[in-house]
């Protein structure tokens, strides 16, 4: 039986970030594993893109970037704040790019350098404008790598660089800046707007209160513009352009002085505590509002009225006097454009010191069992772009591990969902990922993770990490596959095989994390499980499509080698004997893998043995394998010495393949 659990769907708008596509989420009993549904994690990427080039205006000077990346190596950009330096560099890698233009992500890890990161022909983004001056110092020498590194692979990078460290940059790297200029914000503007969907004539910017603004607004200010107007034009679909842009200009410049005015004049916790919760239940059924409200007042500890409740204000009364209008289904809504997101900046600004307990009142928001499941999953981006914005990444990293807490009778949590929701949304924070990436480092590597938070680790980090990192996916995946025990391991080795699949260069970097320099000296169980599960997968054994090159590659033929000899040496046939079999079949249009399995126990005349008899008995099932089991025969003699005579014509031809 599968039980449906669903987060929320579809963009989430949850700061300045671009775009961000959520995934749907549930919780199949049978397997025990949480698991997505909706789009490929890839193609939501790649949607991510497609989003940002329909509204990206070139900045200036942006052409001596585009030229020199038609050649493979470095180029280090810089500009102002806010001139849109990070999304410039995503569409210089964007335009050059094919397979619909997907690019990865370059970031500090703790199990491999900056250059190790770079591979053949591949193009990425190194984003420092946020490093502080001691970051910035030291990853120099690590450029230099990078630099050598992409020069060898005819790789591409796009580094954004920090206007105010530029001075600090060594002269070796001076010839590879190139500075933008800001946008027009006329067009940047108006290409959001069409994006949008928003119909205007050129003579409507023309308004007296924007002129200043186009000429100084940062781009991710004039991207909200357009979401404001949006909204506006939602709202009020018969009001026109002129009055939806004139609700979003005043949405930008008035809010927060009338949200400020509005809490000095409300000074009872109950009307505070109406306002705040109306602003985080904004479309809600009012008597949600009222009981979240209730939670909010127990939470900070506020005394209660001891006015009898039949003496008291009503709701309804309540809500209007703060401001807040009631439809008449009972939904609360207030009655100026993004006056709920004006509310919650006020109340995480000017009350720092209930930042904390706002943290356990969303906890307790969501468990309301007067929300429906939309209401709950659209708290969850509400808290995490404030707790984000005031640099608070642990309180949402607190609710993710409340989230996957099991409940009282020992069942998974109906709250996974929003773990997942949780984390993806810091994950793909700009200032903040880089705090949830080391979270679930630590957290691949903690043997005691509890199970259900381990799968949320697992679903997240092949939906959100591998798209973008897919180098510290599969480090996170793979630590999580050897130190995971029963669904967990099961659900990590699916989600690296599925990564591995899609990406050739992962193929071989697990390949080397399993038997290459970076394996471990001892092999656990788990190790040998996954090395089987990996040789045994569609690029080695399926005959239309497997990848004959890799057999052919010197390094990954010696990582098999090693990785065959951790396997056959010590492990009973039960462990092993599927993958030999999957090999022998693969072995009948290309013997090389025969050679990779004897190397692997040459000197092993026990595991010689152990392949012989299982290539007979798997030969005993079909005549037609006869020739393989003889051919295998023949390099076991070899290697054993009672056969010295060359190899035969026909083998001699399939090595050459």
């Amino acid at each position: 039986m599968t039980t449906r659990i669903e987060s929320a769907t579809g963009p989430v708008s949850a700061g300045s970030g671009d775009q961000t596509n959520n995934f749907n989420y549930y919780l199949d009993h049978e397997s025990g594993r949480l698991t997505r549904q909706g789009k490929d994690p890839m193609r939501v990427a790649r949607d991510d893109l497609h989003w940002l080039a329909r509204r990206f205006v070139e900045p200036r000077d942006l052409g001596e970037a585009t030229e020199r990346l038609t050649r493979p190596g470095m180029v280090l950009l810089t500009g102002d704040p806010g001139t849109g330096r990070r999304s410039a560099a995503k569409m210089l890698l964007h335009d050059i790019g094919r397979d619909g233009g997907r690019f990865e992500e370059l970031h500090d890890d703790p199990e491999s350098s900056l250059s190790s990161q770079i591979a053949a022909g591949g193009r990425y983004l190194l984003d420092l404008s946020a490093t502080d001056e001691d970051r910035f110092r030291s990853v120099q020498p690590e450029l230099g790598s990078v630099r050598a590194a992409l020069e060898q692979h005819e790789a591409r990078l796009v580094a954004v660089l920090p206007r105010h460290h530029e001075h600090l940059l060594r002269d070796e790297f001076s010839n590879l800046v190139v500075g933008i200029g800001r946008p027009n914000g006329s067009r940047v503007l108006k290409k959001h707007l069409l994006a949008d969907g928003i119909d205007f004539r050129d003579s409507d910017l023309g308004v007296p209160e924007l002129a200043g603004y186009l000429e100084s607004a940062a781009m991710r200010e004039l991207r909200e513009l357009s979401r404001l107007t949006r909204l506006a034009s939602e709202a009020d679909r018969s009001g026109g352009f002129p009055a939806w842009l004139a609700q979003a200009i005043n949405a930008r410049k008035e809010r927060g002085a009338e949200v400020a005015a509005r809490v000095r004049a409300n000074r009872d916790g109950w009307s505070r505590a109406l306002l705040l919760s109306t602003a985080m239940l904004i479309g809600c059924r009012s008597d949600a509002v009222f009981h979240a409200a209730a939670r909010l007042l127990a939470v900070v500890g506020h005394t209660p009225d001891d006015t009898p409740a039949l003496e008291q204000a009503d709701l309804a009364e309540r809500l209007a006097d703060i401001g807040v209008g009631v439809e008449r289904d009972q939904r609360v809504r207030f009655d100026t454009l993004a006056y709920d997101e004006a509310v919650l900046t006020h109340f995480w600004n000017n009350f720092p010191d209930l930042r904390l307990s706002y943290r356990t009142w969303v906890d307790k928001l969501v468990r309301l069992r007067v929300l429906g499941e939309a209401d709950r999953s659209a708290v969850v981006p509400r808290f995490a772009a404030q707790a984000l914005r005031v640099g608070h990444p642990d309180d949402l990293v607190h609710l993710v591990k409340r989230w996957a807490e099991r409940t009282e009778s020992g069942r998974p949590s109906p709250y996974l969902p929003l773990a997942a929701e949780a984390l993806t949304l810091g994950l793909r924070h700009e200032e903040h990922g880089g705090h949830f990436r080391s979270q679930i480092y630590s957290w691949s590597r903690d043997q005691g993770l509890p199970r259900d938070l381990a799968l949320v680790v697992v679903q997240v980090c092949a939906d959100v990490l591998a798209p973008d990192h897919p180098d510290q996916a599969l480090v996170r995946l793979h630590h999580l596959a050897r130190r995971g025990r029963g669904v967990v391991r099961a659900a990590a080795r699916d989600a690296l095989l599925g990564l591995v699949e899609r990406d050739r260069r992962q193929l071989r970097r697990l390949l080397d994390r399993l038997a290459g320099e970076q394996a471990s000296p001892h092999w656990t169980g788990a190790d040998a499980g996954l090395f089987l599960e990996l040789v045994g997968s569609t690029p080695f054994t399926d005959r239309m499509r497997a990848d004959r090159r890799l057999l052919g590659d010197t390094t990954v033929r010696a990582q098999l080698v090693k990785g065959w000899s951790s396997v056959l040496t010590g492990r009973g046939r039960d462990v092993w004997g599927g993958g030999v079999r999957s090999w022998l079949e693969f072995s009948a249009t290309d013997t090389r893998p025969l050679d990779v399995l004897v190397e692997a126990v040459r000197d092993d005349g026990d595991a010689l043995g152990g392949l012989y008899v299982t290539a007979r008995d798997w030969a005993h099932e079909d005549p037609s394998r006869a020739a393989t089991r003889d051919s295998l025969l023949r390099r076991i003699d070899r290697a054993q010495g009672f056969e010295a005579d060359e190899l035969t014509t026909e083998d001699s031809q399939e090595r050459q393949r």
